[in-house]
């Protein structure tokens, strides 16, 4: 799912992002945790960071059918990449050895 970027370290949220449309990532981020949205910031470019947050600022009332489109994109997009063999998902107990700032 879209929330599974938390479950990824930094170069995996970076190989996901890269082939993300930031217009896409704009809706995705609609309604998202601060932790998600945070993570997506810090794994873009600056000159991205500056297009999503213009993208961001002038989107107006959604549809959750179109925030949950963007989504499954991004879903598609990491189960792709896992599959792929490109990025790796924390799972189960793996999860419960994340640290935290």
């Amino acid at each position: 799912t879209f929330a599974d970027l938390v479950r990824l370290e930094g170069k995996g949220v970076q190989q996901v992002l890269r082939g993300v449309d930031v217009a896409v990532l704009a809706v995705a981020l609609k309604g998202a945790s601060a932790e998600l949205a945070a993570i997506v910031r810090e794994n873009i470019s600056e000159r991205n960071r500056e297009s999503l947050e213009e993208e961001v600022q002038n989107l107006g009332r959604l549809k959750k059918k179109q925030i949950d489109e963007a989504r499954a994109e991004i879903a598609r997009a990491i189960r792709e990449l896992e599959s792929a063999g490109t990025i790796a998902l924390l799972r189960g107990e793996e999860s419960e050895d994340e640290y935290v700032n």
